[in-house]
């Protein structure tokens, strides 16, 4: 895990976890955006608001996140902004309040195959922290607990599709969560 936060309060951040699954396998965990997306302990729900059947493609989908923390929080606007079928995908993530207010950033997430039978999904964040009266090092604290926690989430639900795929479906690359 990688964490860092500029002198200017840009932030790069980049976690991953190794899955024992062939990458078009995690893919298909991946490409169900909604599920996907609540990996992050923060992120509760989330919903299209483009007014897109469910079953449309996600490229380009306008989403509402809705982050809770101890069952308080705001709903967040964002949108799919990249989409690389059995790749991967990037997302924003911005405040209500506009563009300069509560953290407005970008989660991008990738598939990097290792062999046929595993491969490592990544996930960068880039962003712009605008709580600037906290000191640096309580950002870096949070966002790696928020970091730490989405790959250890990830990293157990994937494990889980995994020993299901393996014990089920040996010779299927199918999707879908146990």
């Amino acid at each position: 895990m990688n964490i860092h936060i500029t002198d200017g309060w840009v932030v790069r951040a980049q976690g991953s976890v190794e899955v024992a699954a062939p990458a078009s396998a995690v893919w298909g965990q991946m490409r169900d955006v909604d599920w996907f997306l609540t990996r992050d302990p923060l992120h509760a729900r989330v919903q299209r608001t483009d007014g897109r059947d469910a079953s449309a493609s996600w490229e380009r989908a306008e989403i509402t996140i809705s982050h809770r923390v101890m069952g308080l929080g705001p709903d967040r606007v964002g949108r799919v902004l990249a989409w690389k079928e059995g790749h991967g995908f990037a997302v924003s993530d911005l405040s209500r309040r506009g563009p300069g207010v509560g953290f407005p950033h970008v989660c991008a997430f990738r598939i990097q195959p290792r062999d046929e039978r595993s491969c490592r999904v990544v996930v960068d964040i880039r962003g712009r922290w605008t709580a600037r009266w906290m000191p640096r090092w309580t950002a870096q604290l949070w966002l790696r607990w928020v970091l730490s926690a989405t790959e250890s989430r990830l990293s157990a639900d994937l494990a889980d599709f995994a020993a299901w795929r393996k014990k089920f479906a040996p010779q299927s690359s199918g999707s879908h969560h146990p």
